[in-house]
Parts: structure tokens; C-alpha cells; sequence
């Protein structure tokens, strides 16, 4: 018998967990498996945000899977090195479920921001999936505007 999470949260990652759970079609796939693996490690991690930082569901299951799917489409870049980073950094910032904004803004970090103790800041490849740092990198922008903006 399966276990239901109260926790719609909880419960729209229990249920994206099985969603990707490896078909016969997939495990044949190497380039599908990892797409699996890479995802199930995501959750995992979501899973793990969801034990350890304070948050209010919302009480809507479907809501709280368009949530987990705005993560993805932010983070889901990182490589499980690259996730396991993020949440040490976390860690050390957050009392409560961090936000899209508060994630991007440690990967997204400056180089010239003196934060030297985040990981991000060198744009280790070892930390995204497909060596997607380039990606990642933050736009130069200051008072007039962001680079590739009309002036």
C-alpha cells in the first residue's frame, strides 16, 4: 500500500518522483536514463529543501507541482554537485524555503562580489549539467541598464 503525504508540497514530490521513475524505453536510452536520474536527484533535493527550511503549503497539489516545475526550469541547470552547492549556501542564508530569486541569486553571484566562499563564483563546470556555466552567468548591468539592452 503507498504512503500519501497530508503535505500537498510533499506530496506533488512524492508524485513527480514516481513519474520519473526509469520505464523499460527509458533505461535502454542512456541519454533518457540520465535525463531520469538527473531529475529523480532534483526532487530528491526539493524533498530534502522541503524537510529542512520552514514553509507554508499551499493546500493545492497542483499548484505546488507548477512550483516544483518553475524550480526546475530556474535550477534544473545544476548538477547534483552543482545542487548539493546550492544547498550548502542555503543553509548558511536561509531560515525559511528559499525562493527562485534567492537560488539564482547565489548561482547567478558576480565574480567581483568578494562572496568567496560561494562555489558558483568560478563557474565551476563540475557544478552544471552539459557545461551550462556560460548560461548561467550573470549579465553585467549597473544603474543604465543590462548588457544587450538598448541604451
Amino acid at each position: 500500500m503507498e504512503h500519501t503525504d497530508p503535505k500537498p508540497f510533499a506530496a506533488a514530490i512524492n508524485a513527480a518522483l514516481t513519474a520519473a521513475q526509469h520505464s523499460t524505453e527509458q533505461s535502454t536510452k542512456a541519454s533518457r536514463a540520465s535525463e531520469g536520474e538527473r531529475k529523480r536527484h532534483f526532487l530528491t533535493v526539493m524533498k530534502r529543501w522541503a524537510a529542512v527550511f520552514k514553509r507554508a503549503d499551499s493546500g493545492d497539489i497542483e499548484k505546488e507541482m507548477w512550483l516544483i516545475a518553475e524550480y526546475f526550469k530556474a535550477i534544473g541547470h545544476l548538477s547534483p554537485a552543482g545542487l548539493e552547492a546550492l544547498t550548502e549556501q542555503l543553509l548558511r542564508k536561509c531560515t525559511f524555503f528559499p525562493t527562485i530569486r534567492e537560488c539564482i541569486e547565489i548561482i547567478e553571484v558576480p565574480q567581483l562580489s568578494g562572496q568567496w566562499g560561494n562555489p558558483f563564483i568560478n563557474r565551476n563546470p563540475a557544478l552544471y549539467v552539459d557545461q551550462r556555466p556560460a548560461l548561467a552567468a550573470p549579465r553585467t548591468g549597473g544603474v543604465i541598464g543590462r548588457y544587450g539592452e538598448a541604451q
